[in-house]
């Protein structure tokens, strides 16, 4: 899936976004697809978002710095983090300190609901409610999360992955060009709460922006679907 608007191009990667304006490609979350999905624009990448620290979100990062090596001579990754989740951090310090820093990696952590700068593109950390299983205490457990809402010259774009439903995401999507909302279609064990988005929500959350219904599998959605 991809969407244009003006100088903005926006890339699905199985799990989480490109953002390119121009010559400035941003990607939002790390999944295990993200390098193939990638492909051609992997040496436009200038900086990495992790909008929280689920294995969907952070289990493509080796991988990431490990391909964008031959292509930064030299000149530094950002790595943007949400204040209070420690395992994208964890993930790229075990990797500087494996595979010996082939380029620098500055890691910076911001708390949910700030903002970050990054050139030309704007990004803000929307808290946001969501949970994990943990299946050795056998329930869900609560989990820093963020969506992201994207501001780039052109456009505004938000993505909200792994989130339950409610107003915060009615509020992170409200204004949007384009949202992008993640909802559960795999299997967990029964558990009390909702703590995933389903399609109903996603529609009735969207308003009038472009949609994006994708799910937590990674694999884009019918409207109709669920």
């Amino acid at each position: 899936m991809e969407w244009r608007r003006g100088d903005t191009v926006i890339r699905w990667l199985g799990g989480g976004l490109l953002v390119q304006w121009q010559d400035h490609a941003f990607v939002l979350d790390a999944p295990p697809s993200v390098v193939e999905a990638l492909g051609d624009a992997l040496p436009m990448v200038r900086a990495v978002v992790l909008s929280g620290g689920r294995a969907a979100s952070v289990g493509g990062l080796v991988p990431l710095l490990t391909a964008l090596a031959p292509h930064r001579n030299g000149v530094a990754l950002d790595l943007r983090l949400v204040l209070g989740e420690e395992r994208g951090a964890a993930l790229a310090e075990t990797w500087v300190r494996a595979w010996g820093q082939p380029y620098p990696v500055v890691i910076d952590a911001e708390r949910p609901g700030g903002l970050l700068e990054l050139g030309p593109v704007e990004v803000e950390l929307v808290p946001m409610k969501a949970g994990e299983w943990h299946w050795g205490e056998g329930k869900v457990r609560s989990r820093v999360q963020v969506a992201l809402r994207v501001r780039t010259p052109d456009a505004l774009l938000v993505w909200v992955p792994g989130s339950a439903p409610g107003t915060a995401v009615v509020r992170a999507c409200a204004g949007a060009d384009l949202v992008v909302l993640e909802v559960g279609v795999l299997p967990w064990p029964r558990h009390e709460g909702r703590w995933r988005l389903s399609a109903a929500d996603a529609l009735g959350a969207a308003g009038d922006a472009e949609l994006w219904l994708v799910g937590d599998d990674g694999e884009p959605l019918e409207l109709g679907d669920g």
